[in-house]
C-alpha cells in the first residue's frame, strides 16, 4: 500500500462529514412532558442525519463518473460551509444534511479503486474521528473566553 493524497483527502473529509452529522442540531430546546412535539421529528438533529444518510446512498449508488463524484464532494463541503452563515433558522439542518450527505456520497464513490479497502478504511476512521471530537471542539468553541486587545505592559517597567 502506498500512501497517497487520497488517504489524506478522504480522512480530512470523513472528519469534516462527521462533525457536520453531530453539530445539525437546532438552537431551540423544549422540555415536553405529556404533549407532541412535532418539530422535533421534521427539524431536529435526526432529521438532518437521515437526509444525509438518504442523499449519500442515492450518490454513492447513481454516480459512477468521478469527476461529477469530485463535483458532488466539493458541493456538499461548499454547501456544510454556507449552511452555519444562513442565519439560525429551524431548517438549517437540511442544508447541514444535503452536504454532508454530498460530501460523504461523493467520498465514498471515489474510494472505488483497486485500494478500496485502504480508502475506506481511512473514510470511517475520520468520520469516526469527527463523530468523537464534535464534542470537544464545540465545547472548545463555546467555552474559549474572547480575548480582547490589549497593549502588554512590561511588569519591571517604573511607568
Amino acid at each position: 500500500m502506498t500512501f497517497r493524497i487520497s488517504h489524506v483527502c478522504l480522512l480530512l473529509g470523513g472528519f469534516v462529514a462527521g462533525i457536520a452529522l453531530t453539530s445539525t442540531t437546532s438552537s431551540d430546546f423544549a422540555f415536553v412532558v405529556g404533549g407532541d412535539r412535532l418539530d422535533a421529528l421534521y427539524a431536529g438533529p435526526a432529521a438532518g442525519a437521515s437526509l444525509a444518510a438518504i442523499v449519500g446512498v442515492l450518490v454513492a449508488a447513481l454516480v459512477r463518473a468521478r469527476r461529477i463524484l469530485s463535483t458532488l464532494s466539493f458541493a456538499g463541503l461548499a454547501l456544510l460551509g454556507v449552511a452555519p452563515e444562513t442565519g439560525p433558522w429551524d431548517f438549517e439542518v437540511y442544508l447541514g444534511g444535503v452536504g454532508a450527505g454530498l460530501l460523504l456520497g461523493g467520498l465514498v464513490g471515489l474510494c472505488a479503486t483497486a485500494d478500496r479497502a485502504w480508502l475506506q478504511t481511512a473514510l470511517a476512521a475520520g468520520v469516526l474521528t469527527g463523530f468523537l471530537l464534535a464534542g470537544p471542539i464545540d465545547h472548545f468553541w463555546t467555552s474559549a473566553p474572547r480575548r480582547t486587545r490589549t497593549t502588554f505592559r512590561n511588569p519591571c517597567s517604573s511607568r
